[in-house]
């Protein structure tokens, strides 16, 4: 039988093309390396970034998984009402993991899962726009949520419409999101953004 050779020099032990410093396990090559920083975290990390960090009572976070959330941050006027389609834009970042989300865009960097959440809030609806629908489009397959507005009160009526789904999206694949406001005369309808509340806003995430 053939034993790997363990050369043990004070505190570093090396194994084969693994090696193991004070708190620290690696490959040679740096392509593994995991690490405890003292405070009984468990950090698996590339060489350059951390990629998972798991806490002493098991918590566990992924520093660069691909997510976004942006935001409109002011109102636009007049843009649906007649059953014209718009496309929504979000047009401030709160975060960007991975640089994936440009110009009201997603695109996912590699295959998988990913969650995908919008709201989109409007007002100046008149009492003849009694209907609505919200998508989330992307290059596989939309989806979409209908609404039916009911007893309008006044002509300026506020209202939001949300949606959330779970997609299987291919590396280059996109996101967007859509509305549609109809049955009304003129596309009198404004999208509705706040620079401090988020009332207009499109998120997602890798989940696997």
């Amino acid at each position: 039988m053939t034993l790997n050779n363990i050369n043990n020099t004070s505190s570093d032990l090396t194994v084969d093309n693994l090696s193991i410093n004070a708190n620290t396990l690696s490959s040679v090559s740096g392509d593994l390396i995991v690490e405890s920083d003292g405070t009984n975290e468990i950090i698996f990390n590339n060489g350059t970034s951390d990629l998972m960090i798991m806490s002493s009572d098991g918590e566990q976070t992924l520093p660069l998984q691909p997510s976004f959330l942006a935001y409109a941050n002011a109102d636009v006027l007049n843009q649906t009402g007649s059953g014209t389609i718009v496309d929504v834009g979000f047009n401030t970042e709160v975060f960007d993991v991975g640089g994936n989300y440009a110009s009201d865009v997603f695109t996912a960097p590699v295959d998988g899962k990913y969650l995908l959440t919008t709201t989109v809030s409007f007002y100046n609806i008149t009492s003849s726009m009694d209907n609505g629908w919200i998508r989330i489009v992307t290059s596989n397959v939309n989806f979409q949520f209908s609404a039916n507005f009911y007893n309008l009160a006044t002509p300026t009526f506020e209202g939001s419409i949300s949606l959330s789904c779970i997609c299987q999206m291919e590396a280059a694949d996109t996101a967007s999101v859509k509305l549609r406001i109809q049955n009304g005369a003129s596309n009198t309808a404004d999208l509705a953004g706040d620079a401090t509340d988020l009332v207009t806003y499109f998120s997602g995430q890798l989940l696997s």
